[in-house]
């Protein structure tokens, strides 16, 4: 349960955190591969949508399935198992992504497992090629005691990208702390664009004024590590 450390920086366990504890989730249950969404909010959550997706490490979509779904209010809704099995016997690992999206098509829930028959089938993970995401900063009107700035991630290779780490730097690449981020270690589908919003102080603790032109640091599972201005 360690989600921050003695300096403020998050680690991925908060994150993992973040979205295991969402009042509405899609999850993967591990031990039958069956498909979950949990409401835990008092109100019912109708025509709501659950992509599940099985991906080879390749890139190749091998599985899709759509479902629709009405929640109740703090309940849960179970679907039929995702084939994992079948996977298995072709490839070593396969990546599993979920969506959940509400009546109106915005997105609630999102979910990606890395998942092998056994623990010999990760290892095929190291064999993913290198990704070069396409990387683009944009500032975003800051607040009282505030700066902030968007970033978005899009991935343009045929190769999953795992696990993308954003880190805000100064100009002389030293980290900025505290830092906020909407979303961290970030794995992106192939040719999948994703935003994220950092926010961090104007001002630090003892009064002095925090950098207002920052850059972020880029590094995966298997990315092309770079500095973005």
């Amino acid at each position: 349960w360690q989600i921050y450390s003695s300096d403020y920086d998050t680690h991925g366990s908060y994150y993992g955190f973040k979205t295991a504890a969402e009042p509405l989730h899609i999850q993967l249950n591990l031990p039958d591969n069956t498909v979950t969404v949990v409401n835990t909010t008092r109100d019912a959550q109708p025509g709501l949508s659950a992509e599940t997706r099985v991906v080879a490490l390749d890139g190749a979509e091998l599985w899709r399935r759509s479902d629709r779904v009405d929640a109740p209010a703090n309940g849960i809704v179970t679907l039929p198992q995702v084939p994992l099995a079948q996977q298995f016997a072709r490839h070593p690992a396969v990546l599993v992504q979920q969506v959940l999206r509400r009546a109106d098509g915005t997105v609630a829930s999102r979910n990606v497992y890395w998942r092998a028959a056994d623990d010999a089938g990760l290892r095929a993970l190291n064999g993913l090629a290198q990704v070069d995401l396409a990387v683009t900063l944009t500032p975003v009107a800051s607040v009282t005691g505030q700066r902030a700035l968007t970033v978005t991630l899009r991935n343009p290779s045929p190769t999953p990208a795992l696990a993308t780490k954003l880190t805000l730097v100064d100009t002389g690449g030293l980290r900025i702390l505290p830092a906020f981020y909407s979303d961290n270690y970030v794995s992106l589908l192939p040719g999948e664009e994703r935003t994220v919003t950092i926010a961090w102080p104007a001002m630090t603790p003892d009064g002095a004024a925090t950098p207002d032109r920052a850059r972020i640091a880029v590094r995966g599972w298997n990315l092309r590590e770079k500095v973005v201005r």
